[in-house]
């Protein structure tokens, strides 16, 4: 139950370089996000949304932005 655990998010960057993650519905609507500092490579998400609330199962994108580029990536959440 992803609902319980949490993910782990780890990337590598060329050069450090703050990051910024966001969570999107596959409609688009950001659920949840973090900026973090240059030098950081890695972050847990626990599939609940910015306030708190645990979201439904599903697939949902997880976008990560640092150094000018993005990445998308599917991740799911299970019940």
């Amino acid at each position: 139950d992803s609902r319980k655990t949490s993910a782990t998010v780890r990337w590598t960057l060329a050069s450090p370089a703050p990051v910024e993650l966001s969570v999107h519905t596959v409609f688009g609507a950001r659920v949840w996000g973090r900026s973090l500092h240059a030098g950081v490579t890695e972050t847990a998400w626990d599939g609940a949304a910015e306030g708190g609330r645990k979201l439904g199962k599903g697939v949902y994108l997880l976008v990560v932005r640092a150094g000018g580029e993005r990445r998308v990536v599917k991740v799911g959440v299970r019940h």
